[in-house]
């Protein structure tokens, strides 16, 4: 009875959480938004704890003061070569529509015959014309809806900013919040078990992604820049930052790129070869050096992290999909920690085992 309870318990809260997720949008992502840049903060402040400068080592204050300076660094260099970028993108536009009409004019009318029909016509010029209006009409579309958001990241900034100040003020009372809530020992401990497993885990994947996402950009700015793709920082800049949603983010990464070097240079077989290039960097970083990196503590079901990329993606678009992994993290953690939810915890595990303990040592 008891067990039949837990799960209807279990499946009303998941029902309540989702539609607090599609209903309470504009309240949950500020919120979100400031506990990973919480979790980013702390792992950075510690990173620059350990760091010896004139044998002296940063104090926490100080350490956490340069980490909080170099993310919005990082953050406006990102938004302003992000806009400079779309600038000179534009201002180039008669370039890459002359190049382009190098590509169709080399592709055989028996291929267009089949793509458009028998009754098409096969000018030249209208094909172009009809590529380019699409191209440019999507590319458009597709600029303004980021820009809408960043526009909207801006407007909740000022909440965003509000809730990080509140959060890492009160990280230091935290344990003393934990022992007034669960005065029983043994819960106490069970709590603070769950807690330091989920900081302890977050804070690994989000250190882990960006280490590997550094490396697969640079990597990929170096052989654009070989390459002599335009915008080349940029384009590795956005690689970067969709390297953070597994697997499909880095197929978009390297979409975007690929179809300037056809617009470019006007031919599909630089296209190609950087295609390969960037494509052999991706399964390098991605699939031999995340794993070693990552090692098997974090290890999820590749068909729960597409899922979960889907309906994430699906209610809070590109932000849903890059937080979408942490939260599936936290769910295993907490799951594990309970026998009713242990097994759906294991269900969500790519090899059946929970390696997500971290044991806190607490006096009584």
């Amino acid at each position: 009875m008891e067990r039949n309870l837990s799960r209807i318990y279990t499946i009303l809260l998941t029902t309540i959480i989702l539609l607090a997720m599609i209903y309470g949008q504009s309240i949950l992502m500020p919120v979100i938004i400031a506990i990973v840049i919480t979790f980013v903060i702390d792992d950075v402040a510690d990173r620059c704890e350990q760091l010896t400068i004139a044998n002296i080592r940063l104090s926490h204050r100080v350490a956490r003061g340069v980490s909080i300076f170099l993310i919005l660094f990082v953050l406006l260099f990102i938004v302003r070569m992000g806009i400079g970028t779309a600038t000179l993108i534009a201002g180039r536009f008669p370039e890459y529509r002359a190049n382009l009409n190098t590509v169709v004019d080399s592709v055989p009318d028996q291929l267009w015959v089949a793509l458009l029909g028998q009754d098409a016509q096969l000018d030249v010029d209208d094909i172009v014309n009809e590529l380019f209006n699409l191209g440019t009409t999507y590319v458009t579309d597709y600029i303004s809806s980021i820009a809408s958001d960043i526009l909207n990241l801006f407007v909740q900034a000022f909440i965003v900013l509000f809730y990080v100040i509140f959060l890492l003020s009160e990280q230091g009372q935290f344990k003393e919040k934990m022992g007034k809530m669960f005065p029983d020992h043994k819960r106490r401990t069970e709590m603070a078990n769950i807690v330091a497993s989920i900081g302890d885990q977050a804070q690994k994947y989000i250190s882990v992604k960006t280490y590997v996402s550094v490396l697969t950009g640079i990597g990929s700015w170096v052989v654009m820049a070989l390459f002599g793709i335009h915008f080349a920082i940029f384009w590795a800049i956005l690689i970067f930052v969709l390297n953070y949603i597994p697997y499909v983010g880095s197929i978009i990464a390297v979409v975007f790129p690929v179809i300037l070097a056809v617009f470019q240079f006007g031919t599909f077989t630089t296209a190609g070869f950087l295609f390969i290039a960037l494509t052999g960097i991706q399964v390098l970083v991605g699939y031999i050096i995340e794993p070693i990196v990552m090692g098997n503590s974090l290890d999820i079901s590749a068909f729960v992290v597409l899922a979960s990329l889907s309906l994430f993606g699906a209610i809070w678009g590109i932000f849903g999909m890059i937080i979408a992994i942490p939260i599936v993290i936290i769910l295993i953690i907490v799951m594990s920690h309970f026998e009713s939810t242990r097994p759906i915890a294991i269900l969500l595990t790519g090899n059946g085992e929970l390696n997500f303990h971290t044991h806190v040592e607490e006096n009584k």
